[in-house]
């Protein structure tokens, strides 16, 4: 058979968008003051933050604060930038995924401590002291 015409994909003109730097920084400022808010959250009530993270209830015991949080937020961002995204709602969800790993850490530090001291603790030598202040 003789080859046939050769077929070629069509190739579709990239489209651009153009970003306008004003608003990159308008997102930014945004993320910024969502994470503010977040943080000072935390810093009045940061045990009872970390039981409600790991309790899973945090939107239910942080309501209030969070409206509070969600009203001042809208008063300094604008319309087109809350288009974009809920960046305050990111904010608070990455903030709550952060503690998280935080909290998982910590925990594995103290059951780690706790091995290894019960370790030490089991030992039968006048070394015991040695051993616990070399780990």
């Amino acid at each position: 058979m003789p080859p046939g015409p050769e077929i070629k994909p069509a190739i579709k003109p990239e489209i651009k968008k153009e970003i306008k730097p004003e608003a990159d920084e308008a997102v930014e400022k945004a993320k910024r003051l969502a994470r503010t808010i977040i943080a000072d959250i935390y810093l009045y009530s940061s045990t009872k933050m970390e039981e409600a993270i790991k309790k899973n209830t945090f939107y239910a015991e942080f309501a209030s604060d969070i409206k509070e949080g969600t009203k001042l937020y809208n008063g300094r961002v604008s319309q087109e930038v809350k288009n974009k995204g809920d960046f305050f709602r990111e904010a608070i969800e990455n903030f709550i995924e952060n503690k998280k790993k935080t909290i998982k850490i910590w925990k594995r530090q103290k059951i780690q401590e706790k091995i290894r001291l019960n370790e030490i603790s089991s030992l039968k030598s006048p070394f015991k002291a040695l051993a616990l202040n070399a780990g």
